[in-house]
């Protein structure tokens, strides 16, 4: 019941009740098929999104155009990893303390700055209007860290990984040799959503594509007090995409499968085996702490015996 109660306060909250009503009704009468009406619900939004915000972006894009250099690069490469759990890290769950450990082993030679609710505004500036939305409870904790992963990165540059991010070995050169670079999602770029938000790597701060990603945020959240969708910072990010396609397409192209393929051992016996076949295809895992209870064979209680360091 708390899954249905959840899909209709949500529903009520992007104002599409009605419709969501009358394609889920579907389903039972076998008129739909629930992965293709989400699909087509989530194309809704994205087409409200850009309708919406469509008049401001291009007259932003307009001026800021105008505007030179791509970069802020001055300072050099930034070597900042950010991180975010707004209560702590000592007060994460065993998951993210471990996630932790291995950023702190395999960049030991980069800034580790965790990000919490006491401490984000020494580090970023955010609009009055979106931190009294978060404190009032209508931007979630996990839609303000979307806007605090942007405007980090724009302000400093540097790595966002979620607090879930598990490190096997050194970044790869295919993130640090680009200005730019997040891991993909969907098949070739053909899907709406089609890009990973938990690893977002900014050689610079003030990086263009990334700064208006972070406008458009601000500019949605200075309009309306409702999220009209789980992936709204997805969305904009393609729809600056597709206003951007030769710095997107600079980007080179690799799959968040990989990346996936720990988090579906987590509750597998460990398997040390698997695990090398894993750690040779990507150093970088996006793993998760929702787990339900699983027993201490289970590769989630193995963790630190991965990392060869910590043995």
């Amino acid at each position: 019941m708390s899954g249905f109660k959840g899909r209709i306060r949500r529903s009520i909250q992007s104002r599409t009740l009605i419709g969501d009503t009358l394609s889920y009704c579907l389903i039972p009468l076998g008129f739909g098929d629930k992965y293709l009406i989400g699909l087509n619900s989530m194309y809704k939004a994205y087409s409200w999104v850009a309708k919406k915000l469509g008049p401001f972006y291009k007259d932003y894009l307009n001026s800021a155009r105008s505007l030179s250099g791509q970069t802020s690069s001055s300072g050099g490469a930034s070597k900042t990893v950010w991180v975010c759990w707004f209560q702590g890290i000592e007060n994460a769950p065993a998951v993210v303390r471990q996630c932790y450990a291995s950023l702190e082993e395999w960049l030991s030679d980069w800034d580790i700055v965790t990000i919490t609710s006491e401490n984000y505004d020494q580090y970023v500036s955010i609009p009055d209007y979106i931190v009294d939305k978060w404190k009032r409870g209508i931007i979630s904790h996990t839609h303000f860290s979307d806007i605090l992963r942007v405007a980090l990165l724009v302000e400093h540059g540097g790595l966002w990984v979620d607090a879930t991010t598990f490190m096997t070995g050194p970044l790869p050169d295919y993130v640090l040799d680009n200005e730019l670079f997040v891991y993909r999602n969907g098949w070739m770029d053909s899907d709406m959503i089609n890009m990973e938000s938990w690893f977002i790597y900014s050689r610079f701060g003030g990086n263009r594509f990334l700064k208006q990603v972070r406008d458009l945020l601000f500019e949605y959240w200075k309009r309306y007090s409702f999220l009209k969708n789980y992936f709204l910072f997805h969305m904009i990010f393609r729809i600056v995409e597709d206003e951007n396609r030769l710095d997107w397409e600079r980007i080179p192209y690799f799959h968040q499968i990989d990346n996936h393929l720990l988090m579906r051992e987590l509750q597998q016996p460990f398997n040390r085996a698997r695990i090398e076949q894993i750690k040779r295809i990507t150093t970088v895992h996006k793993l998760t702490y929702k787990l339900p209870e699983c027993g201490s064979s289970c590769t989630v209680h193995h963790l630190m015996e991965i990392n060869e360091h910590f043995k």
